[in-house]
């Protein structure tokens, strides 16, 4: 008698595991996918510049400038800037802050940036939360990358 449980348990078994439950049901829906928050936040500094422009580019695989992805924006007295504003997929990207001014710290005067004055920074891929420096050296960063792209082949992402 012990066998013939046996079987039963075991046909029992193998039926509800060939079960994948997936019944249709005529009076549920799918829920939308749920979208990503962004946040990208960042600060423009040579001394914290204020009223900056910023704007996002993506860069090219020759590593020029492409086309403008976000902005423009303006940074706070403090140098900071934010948004909620969605990047593209991919990246990279390059921030660029023109114009603004700030306090020299060597002289303690005031120096006013023009609008062709940038500094930029780089934003590696599209994340949900996106912190970005924009300073002399995230310039001079850039610049070194988009040699090497240009100059020996390296890849965007790679540079």
């Amino acid at each position: 008698m012990g066998l013939f449980y046996n079987a039963i348990l075991l046909a029992f078994c193998l039926i509800l595991t060939s079960c994948d439950g997936s019944g249709s049901n005529s009076g549920t829906t799918t829920p939308p996918p749920v979208e990503p928050s962004y946040n990208i936040e960042g600060v423009s500094s040579k001394g914290p510049i204020a009223e900056a422009t910023i704007n996002i580019y993506r860069i090219e695989s020759d590593g020029s400038r492409g086309e403008l992805v976000a902005g423009p924006y303006t940074t706070n007295e403090d140098g900071t800037w934010n948004t909620d504003d969605e990047l593209p997929a991919g990246g990279p990207f390059e921030v660029v802050s023109t114009g603004g001014y700030y306090l020299d710290e060597a002289t303690d005067t005031e120096v006013v940036l023009g609008d062709d004055d940038e500094l930029s920074g780089i934003i590696i891929s599209s994340d949900s939360d996106i912190n970005v420096a924009i300073t002399p050296l995230t310039h001079a960063a850039l610049i070194t990358a988009k040699h090497s792209i240009a100059n020996f082949g390296m890849s965007a992402s790679d540079a």
